[in-house]
């Protein structure tokens, strides 16, 4: 009875043990046996490490116990001989388990991949192994990825996320080399624990509802602390829609390791954050939701880890022009609020002295005798008598007031209120409190940048010539001296900037009452000498052109209905650089990846942009091609893009041949609109001396030649001063975009501010690259594929016919030769 019992107990054991190691790996939150028995890993698998070591524990001690018993029985029985083998048998199976279980947490990984997929260099290994703390890698799976550019998800899509996912679970488990401080957590929208897990996740990182929420695809989520970060499926694995297509297979672009590997270093450093830099609150992105307004690109960038900051650069009255002025944007909401005050205490002053005669009317009217009331109204009535009856009629009408204007007062009263807390609120920040007391541009403006990373200036001026005249005058963006030295001097520290002009352009007859003048500012003049030349004309396609002719006959047409084509990323001209010394464009090669994610060409238009050229005038001109963005070729340059009356834009060229023509005379399509340069600053900005050499050059050879400069010299002193410079100085490197149109990141559905899936991979791949952050843009470097056999036709059919007709003949002859042998014998 006992050994039944002690046997029954063993194999209650063993069944224990193993309802935990299914429990364990059912749990699929990739765990650790230590990790999960201090709870760390959620209640079912703390349990089933509880069932794995108390069970196998039982087990063990009835193993050895029915070891032991066998033994006496052995040695009862039997010779020393068969003791001997029994303890040989016993140790090996002891041998076996221990190395088993050493060997869990001592071996050798090997990278046998081609392109060393798994191997991370030693220099991030080494940090990785620093980290303190643990990292949970959050998966997001809401289906949403490789469809991100269409609503509709085919094969590829869904068989790339279900690839992808294996991958990251894959590099996770190459993660937990570095120590137990990695834990990966999958979050499917589609799964029945989906909520639980969700509630466990957020009681330990309280944002993450919140960063999920913001997600616009399948993502992965970094979260250290009170710290998270977000990375894109196609960040990791990029989906190549095109070859998958065309081989009938699925092909993923490799990202590669890195970019996975520093975001995970990454998640307590500081935010990168771009300073948008506008002229009116209207155009920033926390303003007014509408056309003009930049809250998509706010929204974009802070869902990818950037932060955003408006910074305004004019003060606007109803009685003048729009002077420079600085100042952030809750300086501009608290010079707000405080006149919002103002006026509100007004109108409630009015107000309660309305109330307070109402109410005075009102009590002479209920209380005064009619002989009073007709004697003191005796002019007004003229003659006529004043009754009960009109007593009661003036009573209601002024109880109306009354409650119509104590209504009102409730209403001031709670706006009064609202108003003072966010006046007080913005009074808290010092920030705020300091700027509002800085009245020096430049120094208040050169204080705002240092906080930046990254500056954009967009210039919105044309809208849709062909539905009507909607611009913004160019004149109204002139800056200020000031201002400009404070961006050169942004600049000068080698921090980029993304410049968005549209076309400076203005009507004929348009109108300027404070005389501020026409055409480019001197900021245009600062990036000609950084090379970046913004062209004088505004692009219009062929298809507009027709529109112009058709809303002559029909004003009440629209231009809306207008299609334009998509621009263009295959362009492979470069103005400015020798083809032989000119690698592909960055951001350029990014899109062109995204389009083949694609498969199909990126729904990416501009309306009236303006070209955008890169001039060679440094001494070292940068290695890759400086063009990103061209047009289509069924479009040209126009002077005059305003349609009148009497007058509709057409390509009009002027001249037989086609390479005489200068970059300012009108010829046909296709155009740069955006440039990305990498280059340095000029050395006269640093020392002016060298700018003083070679105007003095100039000017000695200017008096020497009759008739002034010739015009070699004049070329020459459109070039940098890099000629003029006597000894070897470094100067800052620097990267600058330029794009040919300022509402190319603007939302036109107003209820929807999003940014298309094109536009936000436009931004995010220029701002990762001006930020240097170029292992985040998306590159074709290695491909992975499902293995699969390619086969010429014949190969194919003999591959076929061998396998239903040979492989039977072979064996059919084999049997035969069986047979003759046999009957041999």
């Amino acid at each position: 009875m006992f050994r039944f019992v002690v046997r029954c107990l063993g194999l209650t054991g063993l069944l224990a043990f193993a309802a935990g190691v299914i429990g364990l790996f059912a749990a699929d939150e990739g765990w650790r046996f230590l990790s999960a028995l201090r709870g760390e890993q959620g209640s079912l698998p703390l349990v089933s490490a509880a069932l794995v070591l108390i069970g196998g524990a039982v087990a063990m001690l009835v193993f050895g116990f029915e070891m032991l018993a066998g033994m006496q029985k052995a040695a009862g029985r039997r010779s020393a001989v068969g003791i001997n083998v029994v303890v040989q048998i016993a140790l090996a199976v002891v041998l076996l388990v221990g190395l088993n279980f050493w060997s869990f947490g001592n071996y050798l990984r090997f990278d046998a991949t081609r392109s060393k997929n798994f191997t991370i260099k030693p220099e991030l290994a080494s940090q990785l192994r620093q980290l303190q703390g643990e990292t949970t890698i959050v998966v997001y799976q809401q289906h949403k990825t490789f469809g991100r550019f269409t609503d509709k998800l085919d094969k590829y899509d869904v068989a790339a996320e279900r690839k992808v996912v294996e991958k990251i679970k894959d590099l996770v488990e190459l993660l937990r080399e570095f120590g137990p401080q990695f834990r990966v957590v999958v979050l499917d929208v589609e799964d029945e624990q989906y909520d639980a897990i969700l509630s466990a996740e957020s009681r330990r990182f309280p944002k993450l509802p919140e960063a999920l929420a913001a997600a616009p695809e399948n993502s992965i989520f970094f979260c250290a602390g009170d710290r998270i970060q977000r990375m894109g499926f196609h960040e990791f694995y990029q989906l190549d829609k095109s070859e998958s297509q065309k081989r009938e297979n699925l092909v993923l672009l490799n990202q590669g390791i890195e970019p996975f590997v520093r975001r995970v270093l990454a998640v307590e450093e500081k935010k990168p954050r771009v300073g948008v830099a506008v002229i009116h609150e209207l155009l920033s992105t926390r303003g007014v939701e509408n056309e003009f307004g930049m809250a998509g690109l706010r929204k974009s960038l802070e869902a990818n880890g950037f932060e955003v900051t408006d910074i305004l650069l004019k003060r606007w009255s109803e009685s003048g022009p729009p002077e420079a002025a600085v100042y952030s944007y809750d300086e501009s909401q608290l010079d707000r609020i405080e006149e919002s005050v103002v006026g509100i205490s007004d109108q409630l002053s009015a107000d309660r002295e309305v109330l307070a005669g109402t109410r005075k009317l009102r009590d002479v009217l209920k209380n005064t005798p009619l002989d009073r009331l007709n004697e003191m109204l005796r002019d007004q009535l003229r003659g006529r008598v004043f009754t009960e009856e009109d007593r009661k009629n003036n009573l209601q009408r002024q109880e109306q007031i009354l409650a119509a204007v104590e209504t009102e007062i409730k209403e001031l009263e709670a706006e009064l209120r609202k108003a003072e807390e966010e006046r007080l609120a913005l009074l808290g920040s010092e920030a705020t409190v300091e700027g509002r007391r800085m009245t020096d541009i430049k120094s208040k403006f050169r204080r705002l940048l240092d906080d930046c990373d990254l500056l954009i200036i967009p210039r919105l001026t044309l809208f849709n010539l062909v539905a009507g005249d909607r611009h913004i005058p160019y004149r109204i963006y002139r800056l200020d001296s000031a201002q400009i030295a404070a961006i050169r001097d942004f600049l000068k520290a080698g921090k980029p900037v993304l410049a968005m002009f549209g076309p400076s352009n203005e009507p004929e007859n348009a109108r300027d009452p404070f005389g501020m003048g026409s055409g480019p500012d001197e900021l245009e003049a600062l990036f000609a000498e950084l090379g970046v030349v913004f062209g004088k004309q505004t692009i219009l396609y062929n298809a507009e052109s027709k529109a112009f002719a058709e809303r002559r006959s029909n004003p009440f047409g629209s231009g809306l209905t207008v299609e334009l084509p998509p621009l263009d990323f295959e362009n492979e001209l470069s103005v400015g650089l020798a083809e032989t010394q000119s690698r592909p464009n960055p951001i350029r090669e990014a899109m062109r990846v995204t389009k083949r994610s694609v498969g199909q060409k990126l729904d990416l238009t501009l309306r009236h942009p303006r070209p955008v050229y890169f001039a060679t005038i440094r001494s070292n001109p940068q290695s890759f091609k400086p063009e990103f963005l061209w047009t289509d070729a069924t479009c040209w340059n126009e002077e005059k893009p305003f349609p009148r009356r009497d007058y509709t834009p057409r390509p009009e060229f002027k001249g037989e041949d086609p390479t005489k023509r200068s970059r300012d005379d009108e010829r046909p399509g296709p155009f740069p609109v955006g440039v990305a340069i990498q280059t340095t600053i000029p050395p006269e900005w640093t020392e002016p001396k060298y700018g003083a050499l070679k105007i003095a050059a100039l000017t000695v050879a200017g008096h020497s030649t009759p008739g002034g400069l010739p015009a070699t010299l004049a070329a020459e002193s459109l070039i940098s001063s890099d000629a003029y410079v006597s000894e070897a100085k470094e100067s800052a490197t620097v990267r600058i975009a330029a794009i040919g149109h300022g509402s190319l990141f603007n939302t036109a559905d107003v209820s929807r501010p999003d940014l298309t899936p094109a536009r936000e991979q436009l931004l995010l791949s220029t701002c990762n690259w001006l930020l240097n952050r170029d292992d985040r843009l998306v590159k074709a470097e290695s491909e992975w594929t499902y293995p699969r056999t390619k086969l010429s036709p014949i190969q194919e059919k003999l591959w076929r016919y061998g396998m239903f007709l040979g492989l039977p003949a072979i064996f059919a002859y084999l049997g035969l030769n069986v047979l003759l042998v046999r009957r041999m014998r």
